[in-house]
Protein backbone atom coordinates (compact mmCIF):
# COMPACT_ATOMS: atom_id res chain seq x y z
CA UNK A 1 0.00 0.00 0.00
CA UNK A 2 1.35 3.43 -0.92
CA UNK A 3 1.96 5.70 2.07
CA UNK A 4 1.70 9.07 0.31
CA UNK A 5 -1.47 9.92 2.23
CA UNK A 6 0.36 9.26 5.50
CA UNK A 7 3.25 11.44 4.35
CA UNK A 8 0.88 14.25 3.38
CA UNK A 9 -0.74 14.27 6.82
CA UNK A 10 2.64 14.37 8.54
CA UNK A 11 3.78 17.23 6.28
CA UNK A 12 0.69 19.24 7.28
CA UNK A 13 1.77 19.48 10.90
CA UNK A 14 1.98 23.28 10.66
CA UNK A 15 -0.82 24.12 8.19
CA UNK A 16 -3.20 21.27 9.08
CA UNK A 17 -5.01 21.33 5.74
CA UNK A 18 -7.60 18.65 4.88
CA UNK A 19 -7.07 15.49 2.86
CA UNK A 20 -9.15 14.51 -0.19
CA UNK A 21 -9.05 10.76 -0.71
CA UNK A 22 -10.59 8.36 -3.20
CA UNK A 23 -12.80 5.69 -1.68
CA UNK A 24 -10.94 3.15 -3.83
CA UNK A 25 -7.53 3.73 -2.22
CA UNK A 26 -5.97 1.32 0.21
CA UNK A 27 -5.56 4.03 2.83
CA UNK A 28 -9.28 4.72 2.93
CA UNK A 29 -9.92 1.06 3.73
CA UNK A 30 -8.36 1.76 7.13
CA UNK A 31 -10.95 3.18 9.52
CA UNK A 32 -8.62 5.90 10.79
CA UNK A 33 -8.99 7.82 7.51
CA UNK A 34 -12.69 8.55 7.91
CA UNK A 35 -11.92 12.23 8.73
CA UNK A 36 -10.80 12.97 5.17
CA UNK A 37 -12.99 14.22 2.31
CA UNK A 38 -13.84 11.00 0.50
CA UNK A 39 -14.67 11.04 -3.19
CA UNK A 40 -15.60 8.74 -6.01
CA UNK A 41 -13.21 9.93 -8.77
CA UNK A 42 -15.71 8.82 -11.43
CA UNK A 43 -18.27 11.24 -10.03
CA UNK A 44 -17.11 14.64 -11.29
CA UNK A 45 -19.83 16.61 -9.50
CA UNK A 46 -19.17 15.00 -6.14
CA UNK A 47 -15.40 15.42 -6.58
CA UNK A 48 -15.85 19.13 -7.34
CA UNK A 49 -18.05 19.56 -4.27
CA UNK A 50 -15.44 17.88 -2.07
CA UNK A 51 -12.68 20.10 -3.42
CA UNK A 52 -14.81 23.20 -2.80
CA UNK A 53 -15.57 22.06 0.75
CA UNK A 54 -11.90 21.37 1.44
CA UNK A 55 -10.90 24.85 0.21
CA UNK A 56 -13.55 26.70 2.22
CA UNK A 57 -13.48 24.70 5.42
CA UNK A 58 -12.93 26.63 8.65
CA UNK A 59 -9.54 26.44 10.35
CA UNK A 60 -11.12 24.86 13.43
CA UNK A 61 -12.72 22.02 11.49
CA UNK A 62 -9.59 21.53 9.40
CA UNK A 63 -7.52 21.20 12.56
CA UNK A 64 -10.01 18.77 14.08
CA UNK A 65 -9.94 16.58 10.97
CA UNK A 66 -6.14 16.72 10.83
CA UNK A 67 -5.84 15.76 14.50
CA UNK A 68 -7.99 12.67 13.91
CA UNK A 69 -5.92 11.64 10.90
CA UNK A 70 -2.59 12.36 12.60
CA UNK A 71 -3.62 10.44 15.71
CA UNK A 72 -4.20 7.43 13.49
CA UNK A 73 -0.95 7.48 11.53
CA UNK A 74 1.31 7.99 14.55
CA UNK A 75 -0.32 5.00 16.24
CA UNK A 76 0.32 2.70 13.27
CA UNK A 77 3.93 1.92 14.12
CA UNK A 78 5.86 -1.25 13.39
CA UNK A 79 5.66 -2.11 17.09
CA UNK A 80 1.88 -1.65 17.08
CA UNK A 81 1.58 -3.93 14.05
CA UNK A 82 3.74 -6.65 15.59
CA UNK A 83 1.87 -6.49 18.90
CA UNK A 84 -1.52 -6.62 17.20
CA UNK A 85 -0.46 -9.43 14.86
CA UNK A 86 0.97 -11.55 17.66
CA UNK A 87 -2.05 -11.06 19.93
CA UNK A 88 -4.42 -12.08 17.13
CA UNK A 89 -2.23 -15.06 16.29
CA UNK A 90 -2.10 -16.22 19.91
CA UNK A 91 -5.87 -15.77 20.23
CA UNK A 92 -6.48 -17.81 17.07
CA UNK A 93 -4.09 -20.49 18.30
CA UNK A 94 -5.84 -20.67 21.68
CA UNK A 95 -9.22 -21.03 20.02
CA UNK A 96 -7.90 -23.64 17.59
CA UNK A 97 -6.40 -25.78 20.37
CA UNK A 98 -9.53 -25.78 22.52
CA UNK A 99 -10.86 -29.21 23.32
CA UNK A 100 -14.30 -30.39 22.20
CA UNK A 101 -16.67 -29.66 25.07
CA UNK A 102 -17.86 -33.25 25.37
CA UNK A 103 -14.27 -34.45 25.95
CA UNK A 104 -13.81 -32.25 29.03
CA UNK A 105 -14.47 -34.21 32.24
CA UNK A 106 -17.52 -33.29 34.28
CA UNK A 107 -16.85 -31.64 37.62
CA UNK A 108 -17.12 -34.38 40.26
CA UNK A 109 -19.26 -33.77 43.35
CA UNK A 110 -17.38 -31.48 45.74
CA UNK A 111 -17.39 -33.85 48.69
CA UNK A 112 -14.96 -34.21 51.58
CA UNK A 113 -12.70 -36.65 49.73
CA UNK A 114 -12.52 -34.42 46.64
CA UNK A 115 -9.06 -33.15 45.75
CA UNK A 116 -10.56 -29.73 45.00
CA UNK A 117 -12.17 -29.57 48.46
CA UNK A 118 -8.91 -30.60 50.13
CA UNK A 119 -7.05 -27.81 48.31
CA UNK A 120 -9.88 -25.41 49.13
CA UNK A 121 -9.66 -26.21 52.86
CA UNK A 122 -5.88 -25.85 53.00
CA UNK A 123 -5.85 -22.46 51.25
CA UNK A 124 -5.56 -19.16 53.12
CA UNK A 125 -7.06 -16.74 50.55
CA UNK A 126 -9.57 -17.89 47.93
CA UNK A 127 -10.91 -16.11 44.88
CA UNK A 128 -14.29 -17.39 43.67
CA UNK A 129 -15.56 -16.02 40.33
CA UNK A 130 -19.14 -16.82 39.37
CA UNK A 131 -21.04 -15.84 36.26
CA UNK A 132 -24.61 -14.69 36.85
CA UNK A 133 -26.38 -15.13 33.52
CA UNK A 134 -26.61 -18.77 32.43
CA UNK A 135 -24.70 -19.89 35.51
CA UNK A 136 -26.37 -18.77 38.74
CA UNK A 137 -29.50 -17.59 36.91
CA UNK A 138 -30.89 -19.22 33.80
CA UNK A 139 -31.12 -16.41 31.27
CA UNK A 140 -34.48 -16.00 29.54
CA UNK A 141 -33.67 -16.32 25.80
CA UNK A 142 -36.62 -14.12 24.88
CA UNK A 143 -35.80 -10.52 24.15
CA UNK A 144 -37.19 -8.25 26.85
CA UNK A 145 -36.95 -4.59 27.69
CA UNK A 146 -36.68 -5.40 31.39
CA UNK A 147 -33.07 -4.98 32.58
CA UNK A 148 -33.83 -5.93 36.17
CA UNK A 149 -32.18 -9.01 37.60
CA UNK A 150 -33.83 -11.38 40.08
CA UNK A 151 -31.56 -13.86 41.83
CA UNK A 152 -33.49 -16.59 43.70
CA UNK A 153 -33.53 -16.23 47.48
CA UNK A 154 -31.84 -19.60 48.05
CA UNK A 155 -28.95 -18.53 45.81
CA UNK A 156 -28.61 -15.21 47.68
CA UNK A 157 -28.50 -17.06 51.00
CA UNK A 158 -25.89 -19.46 49.63
CA UNK A 159 -23.66 -16.62 48.43
CA UNK A 160 -24.12 -14.85 51.77
CA UNK A 161 -22.99 -18.00 53.58
CA UNK A 162 -19.88 -18.30 51.41
CA UNK A 163 -19.02 -14.63 51.90
CA UNK A 164 -19.13 -14.95 55.71
CA UNK A 165 -15.77 -16.73 55.58
CA UNK A 166 -13.16 -13.95 55.38
CA UNK A 167 -10.88 -16.25 53.41
CA UNK A 168 -13.39 -16.25 50.55
CA UNK A 169 -13.29 -13.35 48.08
CA UNK A 170 -16.38 -13.77 45.88
CA UNK A 171 -17.09 -11.85 42.67
CA UNK A 172 -20.17 -12.09 40.48
CA UNK A 173 -19.70 -11.41 36.75
CA UNK A 174 -22.54 -9.99 34.68
CA UNK A 175 -23.36 -8.13 31.48
CA UNK A 176 -26.22 -6.25 33.19
CA UNK A 177 -25.95 -2.53 34.03
CA UNK A 178 -25.46 -1.18 37.53
CA UNK A 179 -28.58 1.01 37.65
CA UNK A 180 -31.81 -0.92 38.06
CA UNK A 181 -30.15 -4.33 38.15
CA UNK A 182 -26.84 -4.99 39.89
CA UNK A 183 -27.20 -2.20 42.46
CA UNK A 184 -30.03 -4.25 43.98
CA UNK A 185 -27.82 -7.35 44.03
CA UNK A 186 -25.10 -5.30 45.73
CA UNK A 187 -27.55 -4.22 48.43
CA UNK A 188 -28.54 -7.84 49.07
CA UNK A 189 -24.92 -9.06 49.11
CA UNK A 190 -22.81 -6.29 50.72
CA UNK A 191 -19.72 -8.50 51.12
CA UNK A 192 -19.67 -9.88 47.59
CA UNK A 193 -17.83 -8.12 44.76
CA UNK A 194 -19.51 -7.49 41.39
CA UNK A 195 -18.21 -6.96 37.85
CA UNK A 196 -20.89 -5.18 35.79
CA UNK A 197 -21.45 -4.41 32.10
CA UNK A 198 -18.87 -6.99 30.98
CA UNK A 199 -16.04 -5.25 32.80
CA UNK A 200 -17.00 -1.57 32.52
CA UNK A 201 -17.74 -1.29 36.26
CA UNK A 202 -16.44 -3.06 39.33
CA UNK A 203 -17.56 -3.11 42.95
CA UNK A 204 -14.77 -4.44 45.15
CA UNK A 205 -15.47 -7.02 47.82
CA UNK A 206 -16.00 -5.22 51.14
CA UNK A 207 -14.66 -6.42 54.48
CA UNK A 208 -16.74 -6.40 57.63
CA UNK A 209 -17.55 -2.90 58.76
CA UNK A 210 -16.70 -1.19 55.46
CA UNK A 211 -18.53 -0.33 52.27
CA UNK A 212 -17.41 -0.13 48.66
CA UNK A 213 -18.98 1.46 45.60
CA UNK A 214 -19.13 0.74 41.89
CA UNK A 215 -16.03 2.13 40.16
CA UNK A 216 -15.83 2.84 36.44
CA UNK A 217 -12.93 0.98 34.82
CA UNK A 218 -13.31 3.08 31.66
CA UNK A 219 -13.24 6.46 33.36
CA UNK A 220 -10.36 7.61 31.16
CA UNK A 221 -12.24 6.68 27.96
CA UNK A 222 -14.25 9.32 26.09
CA UNK A 223 -17.97 8.60 25.94
CA UNK A 224 -18.57 10.97 23.03
CA UNK A 225 -19.18 7.91 20.85
CA UNK A 226 -22.48 7.08 22.55
CA UNK A 227 -24.62 9.85 21.03
CA UNK A 228 -23.69 9.14 17.38
CA UNK A 229 -23.95 5.41 18.10
CA UNK A 230 -27.52 5.85 19.34
CA UNK A 231 -28.30 7.92 16.21
CA UNK A 232 -27.11 5.07 13.98
CA UNK A 233 -29.08 2.51 15.96
CA UNK A 234 -32.21 4.69 15.89
CA UNK A 235 -32.03 4.55 12.08
CA UNK A 236 -31.96 0.74 12.14
CA UNK A 237 -34.52 0.49 14.96
CA UNK A 238 -37.05 2.35 12.80
CA UNK A 239 -36.52 -0.25 10.06
CA UNK A 240 -36.40 -3.38 12.24
CA UNK A 241 -39.78 -4.17 13.87
CA UNK A 242 -39.58 -4.97 17.57
CA UNK A 243 -35.94 -3.93 17.98
CA UNK A 244 -34.87 -1.53 20.71
CA UNK A 245 -31.80 0.11 22.26
CA UNK A 246 -30.46 -0.42 25.78
CA UNK A 247 -28.41 2.67 26.61
CA UNK A 248 -26.34 1.66 29.61
CA UNK A 249 -23.72 3.43 31.69
CA UNK A 250 -20.66 2.82 29.50
CA UNK A 251 -22.05 0.52 26.80
CA UNK A 252 -24.97 0.16 24.42
CA UNK A 253 -26.78 -3.02 23.48
CA UNK A 254 -29.09 -3.28 20.47
CA UNK A 255 -31.66 -6.07 20.63
CA UNK A 256 -32.89 -6.66 17.11
CA UNK A 257 -35.28 -9.61 17.38
CA UNK A 258 -37.92 -10.14 20.09
CA UNK A 259 -39.91 -12.85 18.33
CA UNK A 260 -39.80 -16.53 17.54
CA UNK A 261 -36.25 -17.68 16.61
CA UNK A 262 -37.81 -19.86 13.89
CA UNK A 263 -39.60 -16.94 12.27
CA UNK A 264 -38.80 -16.39 8.60
CA UNK A 265 -38.15 -12.69 9.27
CA UNK A 266 -35.17 -13.39 11.54
CA UNK A 267 -32.63 -13.53 8.65
CA UNK A 268 -33.70 -10.00 7.66
CA UNK A 269 -33.15 -8.77 11.22
CA UNK A 270 -29.72 -10.41 11.26
CA UNK A 271 -28.76 -8.65 8.04
CA UNK A 272 -29.86 -5.36 9.59
CA UNK A 273 -27.74 -6.12 12.66
CA UNK A 274 -24.70 -6.90 10.50
CA UNK A 275 -25.13 -3.65 8.59
CA UNK A 276 -25.58 -1.69 11.81
CA UNK A 277 -22.37 -3.14 13.20
CA UNK A 278 -20.50 -2.20 10.03
CA UNK A 279 -21.77 1.39 10.21
CA UNK A 280 -20.80 1.73 13.87
CA UNK A 281 -17.36 0.28 13.30
CA UNK A 282 -16.65 2.33 10.18
CA UNK A 283 -17.62 5.65 11.72
CA UNK A 284 -16.82 5.17 15.43
CA UNK A 285 -14.95 1.94 16.08
CA UNK A 286 -11.32 2.84 15.54
CA UNK A 287 -11.76 6.53 16.21
CA UNK A 288 -13.00 5.95 19.77
CA UNK A 289 -11.43 2.54 20.43
CA UNK A 290 -14.60 0.46 20.56
CA UNK A 291 -15.36 -3.22 20.23
CA UNK A 292 -18.57 -4.93 19.21
CA UNK A 293 -19.61 -8.19 20.86
CA UNK A 294 -22.30 -10.19 19.01
CA UNK A 295 -24.77 -12.21 21.08
CA UNK A 296 -27.98 -14.14 20.52
CA UNK A 297 -30.31 -11.71 18.72
CA UNK A 298 -28.37 -8.67 19.97
CA UNK A 299 -24.93 -7.08 20.00
CA UNK A 300 -23.04 -4.98 22.53
CA UNK A 301 -20.92 -1.88 21.84
CA UNK A 302 -18.40 -0.92 24.53
CA UNK A 303 -14.88 0.51 24.95
CA UNK A 304 -12.16 -1.78 23.69
CA UNK A 305 -10.32 -1.65 27.01
CA UNK A 306 -13.33 -3.04 28.91
CA UNK A 307 -13.66 -6.78 29.43
CA UNK A 308 -14.34 -9.22 32.21
CA UNK A 309 -10.77 -10.39 31.88
CA UNK A 310 -9.29 -6.91 32.44
CA UNK A 311 -11.58 -6.42 35.45
CA UNK A 312 -10.39 -9.69 36.96
CA UNK A 313 -6.80 -8.61 36.31
CA UNK A 314 -7.37 -5.65 38.63
CA UNK A 315 -8.61 -8.04 41.34
CA UNK A 316 -5.49 -10.17 40.93
CA UNK A 317 -3.18 -7.22 41.61
CA UNK A 318 -1.38 -7.44 44.97
CA UNK A 319 -3.05 -4.20 46.10
CA UNK A 320 -6.47 -5.51 45.11
CA UNK A 321 -9.34 -3.93 43.20
CA UNK A 322 -10.18 -0.20 43.51
CA UNK A 323 -12.87 0.39 46.14
CA UNK A 324 -13.89 3.98 45.43
CA UNK A 325 -14.22 6.22 42.39
CA UNK A 326 -11.08 8.19 43.24
CA UNK A 327 -8.98 5.05 43.78
CA UNK A 328 -6.11 4.23 41.49
CA UNK A 329 -7.48 2.13 38.65
CA UNK A 330 -6.00 -0.62 36.56
CA UNK A 331 -2.27 -0.99 36.45
CA UNK A 332 -0.63 -0.94 33.06
CA UNK A 333 0.52 -4.54 33.42
CA UNK A 334 -1.15 -7.77 34.40
CA UNK A 335 -0.05 -10.09 37.17
CA UNK A 336 2.69 -12.40 35.91
CA UNK A 337 1.49 -16.02 35.90
CA UNK A 338 5.09 -17.11 36.32
CA UNK A 339 5.42 -15.21 39.59
CA UNK A 340 2.90 -16.83 41.94
CA UNK A 341 4.27 -14.89 44.88
CA UNK A 342 2.70 -11.75 43.47
CA UNK A 343 -0.81 -13.19 43.53
CA UNK A 344 -2.86 -12.50 46.65
CA UNK A 345 -4.75 -15.82 46.30
CA UNK A 346 -3.60 -19.40 46.78
CA UNK A 347 -6.84 -20.89 45.42
CA UNK A 348 -8.92 -19.69 42.48
CA UNK A 349 -12.27 -21.16 41.42
CA UNK A 350 -14.01 -19.79 38.32
CA UNK A 351 -17.40 -21.06 37.13
CA UNK A 352 -19.03 -19.51 34.06
CA UNK A 353 -19.14 -19.31 30.29
CA UNK A 354 -16.48 -16.64 29.63
CA UNK A 355 -14.01 -18.85 27.76
CA UNK A 356 -11.26 -16.24 27.34
CA UNK A 357 -11.26 -15.53 31.05
CA UNK A 358 -11.16 -19.23 31.90
CA UNK A 359 -8.28 -19.72 29.49
CA UNK A 360 -6.38 -16.83 31.13
CA UNK A 361 -6.94 -18.24 34.61
CA UNK A 362 -5.64 -21.65 33.53
CA UNK A 363 -2.15 -20.11 33.49
CA UNK A 364 -2.34 -19.20 37.18
CA UNK A 365 -1.29 -21.59 39.93
CA UNK A 366 -3.92 -23.32 42.09
CA UNK A 367 -6.74 -22.44 39.69
CA UNK A 368 -9.84 -24.53 38.98
CA UNK A 369 -11.78 -23.46 35.89
CA UNK A 370 -15.27 -24.79 35.21
CA UNK A 371 -17.16 -24.03 32.01
CA UNK A 372 -20.95 -23.82 31.84
CA UNK A 373 -20.84 -22.68 28.23
CA UNK A 374 -22.79 -24.40 25.49
CA UNK A 375 -20.03 -23.69 22.98
CA UNK A 376 -18.44 -26.57 21.11
CA UNK A 377 -14.92 -26.05 22.47
CA UNK A 378 -13.31 -24.98 25.74
CA UNK A 379 -9.98 -25.05 27.56
CA UNK A 380 -11.54 -25.23 31.04
CA UNK A 381 -10.38 -27.95 33.43
CA UNK A 382 -13.95 -29.12 34.02
CA UNK A 383 -17.43 -28.76 32.57
CA UNK A 384 -20.64 -28.41 34.55
CA UNK A 385 -24.30 -28.45 33.65
CA UNK A 386 -25.91 -25.11 34.47
CA UNK A 387 -28.59 -26.82 36.51
CA UNK A 388 -25.94 -28.33 38.82
CA UNK A 389 -24.10 -25.09 39.68
CA UNK A 390 -26.09 -24.27 42.82
CA UNK A 391 -25.78 -27.83 44.17
CA UNK A 392 -21.99 -27.75 43.74
CA UNK A 393 -21.76 -24.38 45.47
CA UNK A 394 -23.78 -25.81 48.35
CA UNK A 395 -21.18 -28.58 48.64
CA UNK A 396 -18.47 -25.95 48.68
CA UNK A 397 -20.22 -23.93 51.39
CA UNK A 398 -20.70 -27.02 53.55
CA UNK A 399 -16.99 -27.85 53.20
Amino acid sequence: MALRTHEFIQCQEDRKRPLILSEFTGSYSFMGFRSCFVINPYDARHTADAMAAALTISDEEAESRWNDLHKHIVAQTAQAFVTSFLSRTLRAHAEHTQRPFDTIPSLPPLKNDSKIIQEFRSSHKRLILLGIENTLVQHDPRTTRDLSLVIPQNVLELLQKLSEDERNVIYLLSSRPVAGALEKVADALPYVGIIAEDGCYLKAKAHRGETTEFVSLVDNVSMQWKEPCVEILNYFTERTPGSFIEDRGASIRWRYWPGDPNDSELPWARRQAAEAQNHIWDSLGEKFGLRIVPATRSFLVLPQSASRQSAVESILRPEGAPKFENSELLASHSPNPQSPGELPFDFILAIGGEERLLNRLNALPHSVTVSTSLKKNSNAHWRLDRNDVVAQLENLANA
